[in-house]
């Protein structure tokens, strides 16, 4: 059983070769810049965008985090040498297996999303975006 309190990051995927890496070798890259805090997430949690044609604007599909690690995006991409943010520090998040999401958590709205902090009880019962945002209990 799953703590209902767990933490959720929702995190974008915006390349298929981002979700190919996700899905085969079980990890994700965040910008530091966005949380210099930390994640402190026991779970991400998994938008697609509109290079996924007809998955577009949902969560579909979540991982535990099992590791974090700070990195440079050069040495966690290093096909992308020439990238004008290859030196900059990146999160590399190790994750458990990928689980779809049941049913997903559409964007009917179509909120910009970049990443949503939310918990576990209000992901897992989540229907829209706007269900996933924390509200004072």
């Amino acid at each position: 059983m799953i703590d209902p309190d767990e933490r959720v990051l929702v995190c974008v995927i915006n390349r298929k070769r981002d979700f190919a890496r996700l899905r085969d070798e079980r990890w994700y890259r965040i910008p530091a810049g966005q949380f210099p805090e930390g994640i402190e997430a026991a779970y991400l949690a998994f938008f697609f965008s509109r290079a996924f044609g007809a998955l577009n604007g949902a969560v579909h599909c979540y991982a535990r985090v099992t590791g974090i690690e700070l990195s440079y995006r050069s040495w966690v991409l290093p096909d992308e040498q020439d990238h004008p943010r290859a030196q900059a520090v990146y999160y590399r998040v190790a994750l458990g297996p990928v689980t779809r999401k049941h049913p997903p958590v559409s964007n009917p709205a179509k909120h910009r999303i970049s990443f949503i902090r939310t918990r576990w009880d209000s992901f897992q019962a989540a229907r829209t975006v706007d269900d996933l945002y924390l509200r004072l209990r």
